[in-house]
């Protein structure tokens, strides 16, 4: 969970966005309290919702710079082919189809294809959504850097007062942020520490005991500065 984002490389990336999304949206729907089987169909939703992307122009996919207005649209029509590819599949159910069709839906309305809202939005595609913006933004794609996972989960948490399901996002980001003290981490400012306290309100912040001098440093006094990575953690994620 903590290093899934080193597997993918910019060329290949695609092919583990699919897996990683499949794992992630499996644990979110785990942790969200869904019984095996259902968790089972979640991650699976994740797994297929971007297999419309087959059908986008190859040429568009393999570029090395930022999309044109005109890529963009014909990249939103992915989940819409995705949905196309599953539907007449009849080992697939239904929820999961609505996931492959709504993840990019959001709940303000501005998502795509469909500009559903709230309500309107299958819960299993709530969970993919979150999954997908988060392994997006923690890997290294063609045309865009990587990002420290915890400085995308902190604007997930933004996006939850909008964009996002609220409830989904803080179960992820109190399951991912679950370290006990003691936890290594690197921050961004090079400086290595250990975990010393965690506040539940604000789990992408903690208190880090410097090594080099045995300060403490409360991230929540430092907004510049963030976890950059985990170097080694006891948690296990149950």
């Amino acid at each position: 969970m903590y290093t899934i984002h080193h597997y993918a490389t910019r060329e290949d990336y695609f092919f583990h966005h699919n897996v990683a999304v499949a794992i992630l949206s499996a644990y979110l729907g785990y942790k969200t309290g869904y019984a095996k089987g259902e968790w089972l169909q979640v991650g699976l939703a994740g797994f297929l919702c971007d297999c419309g992307m087959a059908r986008i122009d190859p040429a568009i996919v393999k570029k090395h710079h930022f999309l044109t207005t005109e890529d963009l649209l014909e990249v939103k029509k992915h989940p819409t082919y995705s949905y196309r590819l599953t539907e007449k599949l009849p080992t697939i159910k239904q929820a999961v189809k609505q996931a492959v069709l709504q993840h990019h839906e959001r709940m303000d309305g501005s998502g795509y294809p469909l500009g559903l809202s709230k309500g309107k939005i299958h819960r299993y595609a709530r969970i993919v959504a979150v999954c997908d913006m988060y392994h997006a933004m923690i890997c290294d794609r063609l045309y865009k850097e990587k990002q420290s996972p915890f400085k995308v989960m902190e604007k997930l948490r933004q996006e939850q007062f909008s964009k996002l399901d609220p409830d989904v996002v803080h179960t992820f980001v109190q399951g991912i942020t679950n370290f006990p003290v003691g936890t290594k981490v690197k921050l961004s400012n090079a400086m290595i520490g250990e975990i010393v306290f965690t506040d539940a309100n604000k789990p992408t912040r903690p208190m880090i005991r410097l090594q080099d001098n045995d300060d403490i440093m409360a991230l929540q006094n430092h907004p510049t500065v963030y976890i950059e990575e985990i170097l080694e953690s006891s948690s296990s994620i149950d």
